[in-house]
């Protein structure tokens, strides 16, 4: 089944005899590399797998990027979790957690903080650390890499020990949190747009196809591999950048099932750049 924005398949050898593809690909048993790699290759960028979680959700958050995105940009949260169009209360009610970062003395708190509300929502002690270290991750990159890279995202940032990092207080990142009956969405905000998609995508994609290890940078700014734990580690990842304005970065981590099912679980995609 197609149409001119989406297309839909039961097996990858399919996708060979439908390019050009659409912007929304839908799908099953991609694996991590072949959903990377729509994206790279064809400009996808919006892949479902039927075997992730929340299909009609994902469906409607799709066309909600393609359409309306300043609506993401603006409500990442109630975007992800509908039902309804986005605004600044859905907003509000959809966030367990949702805490602006004044100063880089304050990530350890913020963290401890995550972890509490985690334990109240899950039982299982992997699920928590797994959405612990990449929250750490992302509140990390958005002190300290989004105020500092170049439009290449080839400079490094600060080095992540340091607590000389002075946060703009007009541009604070944001980090939030909320949940369905399936899903704990964790996420961050910044105001400085300088997220380069193609080079994140391109970065995770290399990981995939060599030794993550041969990835790391030991050089100030971490170790160069934070984005492929990021994607490695959720079951649906979502970036959305408008340059010179905002970033959104989010994850969704599958809840009620084993530490096994959520490491199988087909991964989606959706990259959103204005």
């Amino acid at each position: 089944m197609s149409s001119s924005v989406f297309v839909e398949v039961h097996s990858a050898a399919e996708l060979a005899t439908l390019r050009p593809l659409p912007p929304i690909v839908i799908g099953d048993q991609f694996s991590a590399a072949d959903v990377l790699d729509l994206y790279e290759r064809d400009g996808t960028q919006h892949v479902i797998q039927r075997s992730n979680l929340a299909l009609e959700s994902e469906k409607r958050l799709s066309l909600l990027m393609l359409n309306e995105p300043d609506l993401f940009l603006s409500f990442p949260l109630s975007a992800i979790l509908g039902p309804t169009k986005p605004n600044k209360q859905s907003e509000v009610q959809a966030a367990a957690i949702q805490i602006d970062i004044l100063s880089v003395s304050q990530k350890n708190e913020i963290l401890k903080q995550i972890k509490a509300y985690l334990e109240t929502v899950t039982q299982s002690k992997s699920l928590v650390y797994d959405i612990s270290i990449v929250a750490d991750e992302l509140i990390t990159n958005a002190i300290f890499n989004a105020p500092y890279v170049d439009p290449n995202n080839t400079r490094s940032g600060p080095a992540r020990n340091s607590n000389l990092v002075e946060i703009d207080l007009a541009k604070q990142p944001r980090f939030f949190c909320g949940k369905d009956s399936e899903r704990i969405i964790i996420g961050v905000r910044d105001a400085y747009g300088t997220l380069n998609t193609d080079r994140l995508i391109s970065r995770i994609q290399l990981s995939y196809r060599t030794n993550p290890k041969d990835q790391m940078s030991f050089a100030e700014g971490g170790a160069g591999i934070g984005t492929f734990m990021i994607f490695e580690s959720c079951a649906t990842f979502y970036v959305g950048v408008k340059k010179g304005a905002s970033t959104v970065v989010c994850c969704a981590f599958p809840t009620g099932i084993s530490s096994r099912q959520r490491t199988l679980m087909p991964k989606n995609l959706h990259v959103l750049s204005l």
